[in-house]
């Protein structure tokens, strides 16, 4: 598990490079889910790490996992997706004609 580290490092330079600064131990913390990650640090992640995924397929909960929103209600991976992509309210019968 030598790779790891280093791994972290260059992300970390990469993340630098991108103009947001984000540390190897911020890096493990959120890794082992002891740390959140803010909407400008997911996409500077994206940017750095060059994933090829949609924005909108970094904000969402994995399938099957509910998002609890501020009304009390929630939101599953599919709705809160079309509503980053599309801005269809929570609860919409619209269907996004894009798979995901």
């Amino acid at each position: 598990m030598t790779e790891r580290p280093e791994i972290q490092a260059e992300l970390a330079r990469k993340m630098t490079a991108v103009g947001r600064p984000l540390g190897k131990l911020a890096l493990m913390r959120i890794e082992n889910g002891e740390r959140g990650l803010s909407l400008d640090e997911a996409l500077a992640l994206a940017l750095a790490f060059l994933l090829q995924a949609a924005p909108a397929h970094l904000l969402k909960p994995r399938e099957g996992e509910l998002v609890a929103l501020v009304d009390g209600g929630n939101g599953n991976g599919a709705a809160i997706r079309n509503f980053l992509r599309f801005g269809e309210p929570f609860g919409s019968t619209r269907r996004a004609s894009v798979s995901a």
